[in-house]
This record gives C-alpha cells, sequence and structure tokens, in this order.
C-alpha cells in the first residue's frame, strides 16, 4: 500500500509539474536585466533593426498548404512551413516594407514572419474566438496609441513578443486553450521589427501609422545608432513618485522585515521579505542579523493581489529604498529612468506623492489608460 502511496504521487508530481513550471517566471532576471531599457538588449543582439509596414500579400488556401507538406523540396523554406492552418486558429500573409532602418542592412522587403510563422488571420479568427480575439487584437493599437510613453513602459518596461514560447506566462494572452499560439499582427500599424543573422523576425513592436518620429522606443533606438551608449530618459521625483500605487515603511532588524509606517501597502509582506533575499534587483537592500534598526521605503507600481508573484521579467514586485535621516536617495530607485535631482527628500514627502498619480495598471498595455505620458527633462 505504501509503495502504491508512493507511485500515485510520483505520477502526480509529473502531471502537473508542467503546469506549475508555465506559472512561474522561467528564471530570475538579472540587475542588468531590469535596469536597461527595453529594447536595447534586442537591440544590441539583433543582425538587423528597422521602421516597417505590412502590406497584405496573397495567403494560399489551407488545402494547398496542406498538400504542399508532401512537395517540400520543391517550395522555398519558409512555404508552407510559415503558414498555420489549424480548425480554430489560421494564419494571414503579409510582407513589410522597410520604412527605416535603425540597425543593419534590412532588406527592402520581406515577409512577416514572426517568430516562424505568418501572423494569424483576423476575419478567421473573429468567426472561429470571437470573444477572446475581440479583447486581444486591438493591444497593439492601443500600446502604439501611448507612444511608449507611459510610466509602466518607461519604468519597468519591455517588449511584448520577446518569445513566442507558449508556455511563457508573461506573452500576451494567446487564442488556444485561452491563450494565442501565434503572433497577432495589426495591419493599420508600423512595427518595429528586430531580426537574427538568420533574417528570422525575433521581436516586433507596435508604432503608431506614421508615428515613429513620436514615439520614444523609436526614439531610443535611433540614438542608439547614432552610437549613444546611455539612453536613458530624464524625469523629476515629483512627476515619478507619484505613479506608483502604494508604499510604506519597513524595519528590517534582524533580517525580519516588519511593516511600521506609511500603511498603503496590502498583502505585500512576503514580497518585501523576498525582495530582501534577493538585494540588488528591489534596490540596495540589506539586513543585518543585529537588533540594530533598518528603515526602508518599500513602493510597488501596481495594486498589492495575495497571488501575485514576487518577480517576473522585469524585476520584484517591491523596489527597496533605505531610509537614512528620514529622508531616502531618489538614485536607489531600481528603474529604466534617470531621476534628476537626486538630492535626498525627506520619505513624508514620497509616502504623501504616492498614488496622486491618476490611473490604473493595465498590465498588458503597460500604460495607465487616464494617466499622461511622463514630463521628460528636454522634451
Amino acid at each position: 500500500m505504501k509503495l502504491l502511496a508512493i507511485v500515485l504521487a510520483a505520477a502526480a508530481m509529473s502531471l502537473f509539474a508542467g503546469q506549475a513550471e508555465a506559472m512561474m517566471p522561467l528564471q530570475i532576471p538579472t540587475y542588468d536585466e531590469v535596469i536597461v531599457p527595453a529594447g536595447v538588449a534586442e537591440y544590441k543582439e539583433a543582425a538587423t533593426v528597422a521602421v516597417v509596414r505590412p502590406h497584405r500579400a496573397w495567403t494560399p488556401p489551407c488545402v494547398l498548404v496542406r498538400l504542399a507538406l508532401f512537395f517540400r523540396d520543391v517550395f522555398p523554406a519558409e512555404w508552407p512551413n510559415a503558414d498555420v492552418c489549424g480548425p480554430r486558429e489560421r494564419s494571414r500573409r503579409y510582407s513589410f516594407e522597410t520604412l527605416e532602418p535603425l540597425k543593419g542592412a534590412p532588406p527592402s522587403s520581406f515577409p512577416a514572419i514572426l517568430g516562424y510563422h505568418y501572423p494569424l488571420d483576423p476575419d478567421f479568427m473573429r468567426k472561429t474566438r470571437p470573444d477572446l480575439w475581440g479583447m486581444m487584437f486591438d493591444a497593439d493599437a492601443k500600446r502604439a496609441a501611448k507612444l511608449h510613453a507611459g510610466f509602466s513602459f518607461l519604468h519597468r518596461g519591455w517588449l511584448v513578443d520577446r518569445d513566442l514560447d507558449i508556455e511563457a506566462p508573461f506573452d500576451r494572452p494567446r487564442v488556444s486553450d485561452g491563450r494565442i499560439s501565434y503572433a497577432v499582427l495589426d495591419p493599420d500599424l508600423d512595427y518595429v521589427v528586430f531580426r537574427d543573422a538568420e533574417g528570422h523576425v525575433q521581436h516586433w513592436e507596435a508604432v503608431l501609422r506614421n508615428g515613429a518620429d513620436k514615439d520614444l522606443l523609436v526614439d531610443r533606438l535611433r540614438r542608439l545608432k547614432r552610437g549613444e551608449t546611455d539612453v536613458r530618459l530624464t524625469v523629476a521625483p515629483s512627476d515619478l513618485f507619484p505613479r506608483f500605487m502604494d508604499a510604506a515603511i519597513y524595519d528590517a532588524s534582524n533580517c525580519k522585515p516588519r511593516l511600521v509606517g506609511g500603511g498603503k501597502l496590502k498583502a505585500l509582506d512576503d514580497h518585501v521579505r523576498e525582495a530582501f533575499s534577493f538585494p540588488g534587483l528591489a534596490g540596495p537592500a540589506r539586513c543585518h542579523p543585529t537588533p540594530q534598526t533598518q528603515l526602508f521605503l518599500a513602493l510597488a507600481a501596481d495594486p498589492a493581489t495575495p497571488d501575485s508573484l514576487s518577480f517576473d521579467e522585469h524585476g520584484a514586485a517591491v523596489r527597496l529604498l533605505p531610509i537614512i535621516d528620514g529622508k531616502i536617495r531618489p538614485s536607489d530607485l531600481v528603474t529604466q529612468l534617470r531621476i534628476f535631482p537626486d538630492t535626498p527628500i525627506p520619505v513624508e514627502q514620497v509616502i504623501a506623492w504616492v498614488g496622486t498619480g491618476p490611473g490604473s495598471e493595465d498590465y498588458w498595455l503597460g500604460g495607465r489608460p487616464q494617466d499622461p505620458p511622463l514630463r521628460l527633462a528636454g522634451r
């Protein structure tokens, strides 16, 4: 009986291991991955980067695609492997016209294969999955409309499609079984695409049609093309700290952080304790086993929820700033922005600022619906 129980337990662990892995971040990011502005790492890794415009191309019927699978040697490498012909998901072909090279020498036109497949056909998806498709097809347009100038993107942003790993929990939603299995493209937008040496589009980001000159991500990539090494944008403390949603003071004496002031944080005690276990990602947080008083200001960009994860691809759920003589130093904030001036600020002032920025967080779009763009120095 005991042996049977062990076998059943092992089988259960094997069955749910994949599900548990899909629910957790693939790995905790490094400090450099957290503070480097979105798009910089992708730019350095890519062979070519360009602003492009999609154009409809002839899409073969699925019966021809299936037939061509038997004659692969007759067709180009991407044909028909890049086409999607599932019962609930079907692709549409587009080509990309290069509008502005940002790195390397991209071709003037190339197939709009995102990852390794053409994007999904909007007309087909509206018929087969109208509920989910209606919720997410306009995500690119909404994100592009923000001009990559919102708080979330500039503070701790990331490119939407870093990887089309279906099991990755932090990519955009997917259509099959509640998730999108293949890429989505809005033909009314322009895009920034990052291609590897083999010509595969590994990352892409929506930009308003004819809106590249106003888009802060495109501006960042243009600065990289000019050879600039520090492409962070500058913001004043009085403009940045109000955009955070929660703040509280923790005493980290004896390496047992406990809430002692502020009172706005809810259900984040576990996140604060874990943040002290990974110093650097959350801030210059260090605790000591001695009973000396160590106070830290904890800041959260998102409203706290009991089951939220402590880490994701862009760092810790909270940021920790040491409180010295009743003040915090803005440069101690782990962020993709440069904060100026960097003079110490009374912690009471920071807590008074927090939460006064308008709007609520929109996780997928990287911005807040009513949140105006940050006021950036020199812009």
